[in-house]
This record gives structure tokens, sequence and C-alpha cells, in this order.
């Protein structure tokens, strides 16, 4: 059996087009079945390039051989079942890190801007 675990992650702050990394307090593995991104607040209205990474430093380099999810070229809102399993790279199995990254990069817009990632994955039954 599988335990299900939805979670929105609002107010997700970048600067005009510069790339911005956010850790996600998130299992630290499981199967991302759906995922939803759309803008909160901010000027420009074009295309955004989002991306879920396993650990900090691949979300920083845009590492793509670590990366779990993408999607380039897609003005939001959006959301998108999927079937993606992932596991944290940055902890070991005796002391597991709950997280995993995402890179949100706009194609424009000036100032701050704000968006909300939403993500629902299962966990797998340890029982």
């Amino acid at each position: 059996m599988t335990v299900p675990y939805s979670k929105s992650f609002p107010l997700l702050e970048t600067t005009g087009t510069d790339a911005s990394v956010f850790a996600l307090r998130f299992p630290h593995r499981g199967r991302i079945t759906n995922w939803g991104f759309k803008k909160t607040t901010g000027a420009g209205v074009g295309n955004v390039t989002v991306s879920i990474f396993t650990d900090e430093a691949s979300a920083i380099a845009n590492d793509v051989t670590r990366r779990i999810l993408h999607k380039s070229g897609s003005a939001p809102p959006w959301t998108e079942n999927v079937d993606v399993e992932y596991i944290n790279r940055e902890g070991s199995i005796s002391d597991p890190i709950r997280k995993i990254y995402a890179r949100i990069q706009p194609a424009d817009g000036t100032g701050a801007q704000f968006y909300t990632i939403e993500l629902t994955a299962v966990q797998p039954d340890l029982g």
C-alpha cells in the first residue's frame, strides 16, 4: 500500500529573469504523480522554465542528469500528471534529507515575481 502526500509551496520569489533555487520540504523519496505551477504576483506574463532536482548542487548548476521534472516554454498556470520516481541524493538511508529542489527561471519580467508550486507524491509503505 502507498501513502499519498500533497503540498503547496506558495510565494517562491524570483527577480527579473534571474534563475532562483528553492529548497522544498518534501519526503526524501517517492513517486511524483502530479505537479502544478502558477504565478501569484509580479510583472511579466511570459514563459517560465521550472525544474525539480534531487539535490541542491544540481539545481544550482542546472545539472540535467539529476533533474526529475522539467517544463519549459509554458506560461503559467498549468498542471500536469506525471509518473516520476525520485530520491534525495544528499542524505543517506539512516539520515535522509527530506527536501527536493526547484529551479525557476522567468523568460521575462522585472522586479519581484512570485510563484506557487504544487506537488503530489506517493510514498512507499515501509511497513
